[in-house]
C-alpha cells in the first residue's frame, strides 16, 4: 500500500509528553489518546480524543457509555 501512515492510537490510550513529542518527531500528526492528562493535551493540534469499543458490552450499553462518557 502506497500511503503515509500519519496517525497513532495510544495503546489503551495511555501517553506521556515524552511519547508525544516522539511521535511528533516521527511525523504522526493525529494522535488518539482516551483522555487528555493536560490542558496542554487539550490544546495541542495534534491530539484527538477516542473511545474504546468494549468486547463484553451489549451495542445499546457501549452507545449508552459513548454518550454518557462512562461504563457506571
Amino acid at each position: 500500500i502506497d500511503k503515509k501512515v500519519n496517525s497513532m492510537a495510544f495503546p489503551y490510550g495511555a501517553y506521556t509528553r515524552d511519547v508525544v513529542q516522539a511521535a511528533n518527531q516521527a511525523g504522526y500528526n493525529q494522535l488518539l489518546a482516551m483522555d487528555f492528562q493536560s490542558e496542554e493535551d487539550q490544546q495541542d493540534r495534534a491530539m484527538r480524543e477516542r473511545f474504546t469499543v468494549n468486547p463484553f458490552l451489549s451495542p445499546v450499553n457501549q452507545m449508552h457509555a459513548t454518550i454518557t462518557r462512562s461504563y457506571d
